[in-house]
């Protein structure tokens, strides 16, 4: 969250802050295992198909270079699944979402850093997308309407109910505001008015017929 501190100036503060659910580190793992299941399947296949052409007289030199080649085959999907856990890993630690008093942050990326933000005076709708698995897993995709910039999708996001719980308070805030603002100015303006009466009223009784 040090990025989006560093964005903090003036009176803004921080409100409520979130980032993706634990859900990304759980792909990045099975998608690991996966990839390191696929590569023991190929090193023990490699294996038996040469030792089976081997037993029946078949020795040549490709069959050499598969059963060499089946200790790099195993190596290279281990470091495939690695590059895709560290890929979801990255993501987990490097994004984060804030509302603040003045807007909304969405910040991603570790070493190209991706910024989108909002004013909450913006922000005209949500809609949130749970799916199966997050309705038990207190997780959900966030789809945030704005009116005048682009719109924003947050990723899956832990608890996002009090997320919008926290976003719908701080634009009620601000409408309550804007509304007692516009009140105050039009009581002003019909003093204002009234004023100008009296004295047209005075100054017409003044009058000498």
């Amino acid at each position: 969250m040090a990025f989006i501190d560093r964005m903090i100036g003036g009176d803004e503060r921080i409100i409520y802050r979130s980032q993706p659910h634990w859900i990304y580190l759980l792909q990045g793992f099975l998608l690991f295992s996966l990839f390191t299941a696929l590569g023991y399947y190929l090193f023990f296949f490699i294996n038996d198909f040469v030792r089976r052409e081997v037993a029946h007289g078949k020795e040549t030199e490709l069959l050499w270079y598969m059963y060499q080649s089946r200790i790099y085959v195993f190596s290279g999907c281990v470091l495939l699944g690695l590059a895709v856990f560290f890929k979801h890993f990255i993501f987990y630690r490097s994004t984060h979402i804030a509302i603040t008093s003045d807007r909304l942050i969405y910040k991603t990326g570790m070493f190209i850093v991706d910024v989108h933000e909002s004013a909450l005076e913006e922000i005209k709708g949500e809609q949130v997308h749970n799916g199966f698995f997050g309705r038990f897993l207190n997780y959900g995709f966030v789809h945030i309407d704005c009116r005048f910039v682009a719109n924003m999708d947050l990723p899956a996001i832990r608890k996002p109910y009090e997320f919008l719980h926290n976003l719908h308070q701080l634009t009620l805030e601000i409408k309550r505001g804007r509304r007692s603002n516009g009140n105050g100015r039009g009581a002003r303006d019909r003093n204002s008015d009234k004023d100008d009466d009296d004295g047209y009223y005075r100054d017409y009784d003044d009058l000498d017929f």
